[in-house]
This record gives C-alpha cells, sequence and structure tokens, in this order.
C-alpha cells in the first residue's frame, strides 16, 4: 500500500509536467519532460512534536538542477498551507542519480487546532513542484490542540495613502508610492501580548525561492487579550521587474517566532520572461552528437515579443564543445521548448548555459545547469534573527580597550 501510494503521487507529479506548448521543437505534437523527481523511502521517528525525517530523492530522465525541499504542514480540512520548513540545501542530480537525505522538523506551539498531514515537497525556485509525499504512508493525521493562538489575516495593501493596489497587476516602476499593508491581528490568547514586531522576509517569486530581504518593522505592538487588532505598515519594496513573496509573521522580543506565516505577493512591471526550468538530456557527449535542453518558460509582456536564445554546452574544464542562437516569441503564456545543439568535441561532465537576450543585447533572464556543484547552501530557511554580526562588533571593540589599556600600561612601565 506504501508503495502504491507513492507510485501514484509520483506519477500525477510526472504527468502534470507534459508539453502545455511548443513554440522551438521541430516536432510540436511530441511531450516534452520537464522533470522527474521521485521522493520514497520514507520513514520517521517522533519525539513528542519534534520529528526525525529520512527519506530518498531519486531524479529520473537528465540532469535536473535547483532542487529545493522541506517539510510543509497542509491542514486537512481546508488543504492550506500551515506551515514550512526549508533545508538550505539547493542540489542538482544527474540522471538516474539518488541522494539519501534526512531534516528534522517541530510542529510549532502556534499552529492552530484542527487536523493536519505532514509531507516532504521539493520545488525548485520558480516555484514548480518537483515531488511530494506524506510523511506517514498509513495516512495518520497529526491532531493539534490549541484553543490559544496567535495570527495574522485580512491583509490589504495600497500603493500610498489612497491609491487602491491590484495584486493581479504588476506595479508601475515609475510609481514611486510606498506599497503599504493593513493587516489584522488576532490575540486568542488569556494574557495582553507586549513588544512584539512584525518581521518581512521577501523571497524571490515563491516561498521556495532566495531571500531578497529580511526587515523587522521598528514600530512596538501591543496586543490586549482576546482581541482583534488592526496594524498598518510599510512593506520595503523592490523596484525591479519581478514577482515577490513576503513572509509576514509576529516576533517577540527575543525574535521568537510568534505566528503562522501570511504570504503578501505583489509584482513590478516590465518585460519579463522565466525560465521556470530547465534540463540537459545526459551527463557526457560525444563529438558530432546533440544535446537536448528542454526549457520550460514564460513570459510577461505588452505583447508578443521576439527574444534570442544564446545557449551554450561547456565540458568540466569550462571548454565550449557547442552552442546555439535561437530566436523565439514570447507572450504571456507557459511554453516548452527543446533546443537542439550540435556537439564538436568530447563533452564530459556538460555544463549547459542559457541567457535570453532583447534586441539591444541585455541578458533578460539566464539558467545555468552544472552538474559538477551537486550541493550548494542558500539562505531559505531564516528563523532567528542573525545577530552574529554584532557580537563580532561588540568583540572588535572589547578587543581594542584591551589592546589600549595594553599600550598605556606598556607605557608607565617604561617611563
Amino acid at each position: 500500500m506504501k508503495k502504491l501510494l507513492s507510485i501514484i503521487l509520483s506519477l500525477t507529479l510526472f504527468l502534470s509536467f507534459f508539453q502545455i506548448k511548443n513554440s522551438l521543437a521541430q516536432d510540436s505534437s511530441s511531450p516534452i519532460l520537464i522533470a522527474s523527481i521521485n521522493i520514497d523511502k520514507i520513514s520517521y521517528t517522533k519525539e513528542n512534536n519534534q520529528y526525525n525525517i529520512s527519506f530518498t530523492l531519486s531524479n529520473g530522465l537528465g540532469i535536473q538542477n535547483d532542487i529545493r525541499y522541506g517539510v510543509v504542514l497542509i491542514n486537512s480540512k481546508t488543504n492550506s498551507l500551515a506551515d514550512l520548513y526549508l533545508s538550505n540545501d539547493v542540489l542538482t542530480l544527474k540522471e538516474n542519480e539518488k541522494r539519501d537525505l534526512s531534516i528534522k522538523y517541530t510542529i510549532p506551539n502556534y499552529i492552530q487546532e484542527g487536523e493536519y498531514v505532514l509531507m516532504v515537497e521539493s520545488q525548485n525556485s520558480n516555484g514548480i513542484p518537483l515531488a511530494r509525499i506524506p510523511v506517514d504512508l498509513d495516512g495518520n493525521k497529526i491532531i493539534i490542540n490549541n484553543s490559544s493562538n496567535m495570527s495574522i489575516s485580512n491583509c490589504k495593501i495600497s500603493l500610498g495613502e489612497t491609491e487602491t493596489f491590484d495584486s493581479t497587476k504588476p506595479i508601475e516602476k515609475n510609481n514611486t508610492n510606498p506599497l503599504n499593508a493593513t493587516c489584522v491581528i488576532n490575540n486568542e490568547t488569556s494574557s495582553d501580548k507586549n513588544n512584539v514586531n512584525i518581521r518581512l522576509i521577501t523571497h524571490l517569486k515563491t516561498q521556495f525561492g532566495d531571500i531578497l530581504n529580511d526587515n523587522i518593522i521598528d514600530k512596538k505592538i501591543s496586543l490586549k487579550a482576546n482581541s482583534n487588532t488592526t496594524v498598518s505598515f510599510e512593506i520595503p519594496r523592490i523596484n525591479e521587474t519581478g514577482d515577490y513573496n513576503v513572509d509576514t509573521f509576529l516576533i517577540d522580543s527575543v525574535n521568537k517566532k510568534l505566528t503562522p506565516s501570511t504570504y503578501i505577493k505583489y509584482s513590478v512591471s516590465g518585460i519579463q520572461v522565466n525560465i521556470k526550468n530547465a534540463t540537459l538530456d545526459k551527463s557526457s557527449y560525444t563529438a558530432n552528437s546533440k544535446a537536448l535542453l528542454n526549457v520550460f518558460w514564460d513570459g510577461r509582456v505588452d505583447k508578443p515579443t521576439m527574444f534570442k536564445a544564446k545557449t551554450t554546452v561547456l565540458d568540466e574544464n569550462n571548454t565550449l564543445c557547442g552552442e546555439i542562437e535561437t530566436n523565439f516569441m514570447v507572450n504571456n503564456m507557459f511554453m516548452t521548448d527543446t533546443i537542439n545543439i550540435n556537439i564538436d568535441k568530447d563533452c564530459t561532465n556538460a555544463i549547459a548555459n542559457i541567457n535570453i537576450v532583447d534586441d539591444d543585447g541585455n541578458v533578460v533572464v539566464s539558467s545555468n545547469i552544472n552538474q559538477n556543484i551537486p550541493t550548494y547552501e542558500s539562505n531559505l530557511n531564516i528563523t532567528e534573527i542573525n545577530n552574529s554580526k554584532y557580537i563580532y562588533i561588540t568583540a572588535f571593540f572589547v578587543i581594542l580597550v584591551i589592546i589600549g589599556y595594553g599600550v598605556l600600561s606598556l607605557r608607565k612601565k617604561t617611563k
């Protein structure tokens, strides 16, 4: 039964990545595989609310980069996200490669009363789902009895004091009005909460995307017991073309998270092309063969616009093995393409680079598939404020004082 459930989940995700529309491939009727990541061999141990989870992450065809993974806690009745914990490791898997992984997760005290399902999930930085599987394959629910909790809800956004914000439309770059938010903080506990702050962590595109900003709103908030309080604050805005996801929650005076996350999304206008995912078909190539780069992408443009894709394949020593330039039309829809690159020489442990450029030669977006860097670390999960820089500064001044005192003492002795 466990194996059957795992296979069904894997097939569901696998089939969801078949062709949407093909604009460059020679045979447009052929489906293009976007990803074939799978999670299996999952097991866990549990002590109180802490889970130690082990699993295998495997890849099928091609080379898959930008693999991010973590634990999601899902409300089983509303099917909504209650909590998310990500590993800071970002992986690249070769064809048919498997990686045994583990992750520790503790269910936070602020999770509201209800029934939940704990799952391991993998996505890339663009929010493309790669794989998901329940931690408990027997289907047992997690029951949380927590009648006293806090939350942030009903967040509304405006530009400046009066301009209504339509989250379905991007903010114009020349609009200099601040991005403001008004939210309701629900304190359902039996005690007052003083000296709490709002923390805002801005991710690029999705919750699985890289962290761009980490801000704490300076204004302290006091909350009465069993009450709702409306608060307003400014969101530190990024004014570059793109999509942004702001993780919003409360922290106490020692930077401990007090509420589940609420996600505030906004976009900034401009011509945008997103390479949602890219896979290279093989790890190595022989001379006079072809490399196939499968690309899944979308665009945001005012009208259909022609772009150029400059694609190169290098070997492990960064020596050029093959390159090609292709023209393609971008419109406001998802597309899949296969780019064929002629390989001129033997190419071991291949690296693929794709750059999308506009008419002026400016790189709009790029993607790199490098199997020679199997793991790198990214700040995807920030749970506490990093105070180390302040510790270093304090230590630096202490050292200066000690040195100064030593110099003065030495001078006195030599007089």
